[in-house]
């Protein structure tokens, strides 16, 4: 049976849907219901001021002006969405980047890319299982997906900056990288060191035509400036007294940090790094569909002498540099580095081992005997597109379904308290049965008092004594 592009094309497709619809599962969970509440007593202004002086620095910017306007507004269900497309979004900027980190001939996003770029998103949204429940698909934390769309929006818009000097490019890289700056430390500090290595790698050309420096120096100025008024919020040090959070100047400590916090984050990467290990099968794009695909392994000194100068080094590495330049904030206040702040750093993981590889594997020397050679036929990569994109929608409809028992729950606990409404007193709800949390299922069964007042309760209790048998999971929900 031969499987046509178009096929493929629409089984992608499909999947590409699948994930987008998970979005019906969301509901409020945790802070959604704090910020919900205050939003209703406070505007967005008031509420975003107090919390820069009282809690965190990343409340003034472009990405908390949107989470907190869908709060307020607009239903889970739509908030979800807007973050599920913005993973799109990422999933299409990083495509574009790795197309021009690689110097592909075509500069535009060609009809024939579809496809890979659907098999790209399918493979990130497997790969971010580690943290995506609460980046995508929580409506609070779906904050840092937006953050990632910016991230590799801003470095797509850098390679594909006008080398004369354009007023309205100039601006708008200005005002776009203040508002990554004002983000947050873990976002801004690792495009700082983006825009360095793209300065050290185009230092000749620099050092000729020193109008290319304008666009590097000044988006990365306001970066700068926008980090430092995140950083010196009043409120980062009120939260940090409140937890008794410990800074840790110690420089052995940060260097025991660096390695800890590495491993930690590269367990929860290890789907991302096998979707990036797969990502390498998918180019050159559309060719391998009708010409299969050869892969060479040759001896070390062939890519030594391959690489051999320090510019070609640091383009290997690049992205594995910037990855790990993220870490460097949360050296001094380690407990920060959380499931949730992976997210910069995978996607630079991922984006640097696809790039590192495409470059080795890209290697042919005639003259030298391969250690071994490797043929992709074109038929035996269309069926294993086939089966991923299926595995894929099966796996989405398993969330699905976890995700709809979860809200059938929810709608019946719901439909009990609308009957007691305002009423002040203390109600007592058995806890939500799950067998298993997907990791596109975000479940936060939290009993605080920003959910009794949601419903105008004095306060709202799990019922332990419903089934005893029940997992410690439901009854005492962690933090």
């Amino acid at each position: 049976m031969r499987i046509q592009n178009w096929f493929l094309a629409v089984v992608a497709g499909i999947s590409v849907i699948f994930i987008l619809s998970l979005s019906v599962n969301a509901l409020f969970w945790a802070d959604d219901f704090y910020i919900y509440d205050q939003l209703q007593k406070n505007s967005l202004w008031n509420f975003m001021k107090f919390n820069y002086y009282n809690w965190d620095g990343r409340f003034i910017s472009l990405n908390a002006l949107l989470q907190l306007s869908l709060i307020k507004n607009c239903s889970p269900f739509f908030a979800v969405f807007v973050w599920s497309v913005m993973l799109l979004l990422s999933s299409f900027f990083m495509f574009r980047i790795f197309q021009l980190e690689i110097k592909n001939k075509e500069k535009s996003f060609a009809r024939n890319h579809f496809l890979a770029f659907l098999f790209l998103f399918c493979l990130l949204w497997l790969g971010y299982s580690g943290h995506i429940s609460e980046t995508v698909y929580w409506v609070t934390g779906g904050i840092y997906s937006m953050g990632l769309s910016m991230i590799f929006g801003f470095v797509y818009m850098f390679h594909r900056r006008p080398i004369q000097f354009n007023g309205i490019w100039l601006v708008v890289g200005s005002l776009y990288g203040l508002s990554l700056g004002l983000m947050g430390v873990i976002g801004s500090f690792p495009l700082l060191v983006f825009l360095l290595i793209e300065l050290v790698l185009d230092r000749k050309n620099i050092f000729l035509n020193k109008k290319k420096l304008i666009y590097p120096l000044i988006w990365g100025f306001f970066i700068f400036i926008g980090t430092v008024i995140n950083i010196s919020a009043p409120g980062n040090f009120v939260r940090a007294s409140i937890l008794e959070t410990s800074f840790q100047w110690d420089v052995i400590l940060m260097a025991t940090n660096l390695i800890k916090i590495n491993i930690r984050y590269i367990i929860f990467s290890l789907p991302a790094i096998a979707g990036a290990l797969l990502a390498v099968s998918i180019m050159p794009f559309p060719s391998i569909l009708s010409k299969g695909k050869e892969l060479y392994i040759y001896p070390t000194d062939v890519y030594i002498e391959r690489f051999s100068s320090a510019n070609d080094r640091l383009s290997l590495l690049k992205w594995f540099i910037v990855a790990i330049s993220g870490i460097l904030p949360k050296l001094v206040i380690p407990d920060i580095a959380g499931g949730r702040t992976t997210v910069f750093y995978m996607a630079f993981l991922f984006l640097g081992i696809w790039v590192f590889l495409q470059y080795i594997l890209s290697v042919q020397k005639k003259s030298v005997q391969p250690l071994l050679k490797i043929y992709l036929a074109a038929k035996g990569i269309k069926i294993s597109l086939l089966v991923f994109f299926v595995f894929v929608n099966s796996v989405a409809l398993y969330n699905y379904k976890i995700g709809q028992s979860i809200r059938q729950q929810v709608d019946e606990r719901e439909a009990f308290f609308e009957t007691m409404r305002g009423k002040k007193q203390t109600v007592l709800v058995k806890p939500i049965v799950v067998k298993d949390i997907p990791f596109a299922v975000f479940f936060h069964d939290l009993m605080d008092e920003s959910y009794a007042r949601y419903y105008g309760f004095d306060r709202v209790m799990l019922d332990t004594i419903v089934d005893e048998k029940l997992p410690k999971y439901y009854l005492n929900p962690p933090w």
